[in-house]
């Protein structure tokens, strides 16, 4: 084994260190640029939010879809993941709530894909920090619920595991069962964040 040096860049994340203040920051901004580019995304003005408000036009579609459609669509949807799995957590919504249409996706499905690659271009220097201070060493855990909000009226939930201040773990997905109250859509979120 030969030592090379320190670790700058691993599989598509920029890893900035700071040994003198104990801080170390993950960011994907040069794979981001790298798929934006390759969907004709870098002149489109970035949106603030991963998604267009309307999510209730985002249903699947009712025929069978034209296989290149899908495909681009999934194209775009596994770009977007690879970025929402490593670093970028704030589109773990988006991603999730795309994927639901991966089958049967419309030109619709293609614009909110496109919306959210340009949303992750627009913030494409955000990272996660990693902050060495003994008062950021505990192990925290989140968890939260948004009870009903499909249309099959399961709710969406999502938890957060953080470690030196940044997040290490994190999940978002709709719940298997309908909650009958707030109260049981977020204690089975909670159930899920300790498993």
């Amino acid at each position: 084994m030969k030592h090379i040096g320190e670790l700058s860049q691993f599989i598509g994340i920029r890893i900035t260190r700071d040994r003198q203040s104990r801080k170390t920051w993950l960011s994907q901004g040069a794979y981001i640029e790298k798929i934006a580019t390759k969907f004709n995304l870098l002149g489109k003005k970035p949106p603030v939010t991963p998604l267009p408000s309307d999510l209730s036009s985002l249903q699947p579609a009712e025929d069978p879809p034209n296989p290149r459609l899908v495909n681009l669509y999934q194209q775009k949807c596994g770009s977007a993941l690879f970025a929402a799995v490593w670093t970028r957590l704030d589109s773990a919504f988006a991603n999730q709530f795309l994927a639901r249409s991966l089958t049967r996706c419309t030109e619709r499905h293609l614009d909110a894909a496109d919306h959210l690659i340009a949303y992750l271009y627009g913030t494409k220097d955000l990272a996660i920090l990693f902050d060495g201070k003994k008062e950021t060493t505990a192990l925290t855990a989140s968890s939260d619920a948004s009870f009903a909000d499909n249309i099959d009226r399961k709710s969406s939930e999502g938890f957060i595991f953080c470690l030196f201040g940044g997040p290490i773990d994190w999940k978002v997905t709709k719940q298997k069962t309908i909650s009958i109250s707030t109260t049981e859509a977020e204690l089975l979120a909670l159930s899920h964040a300790a498993r």
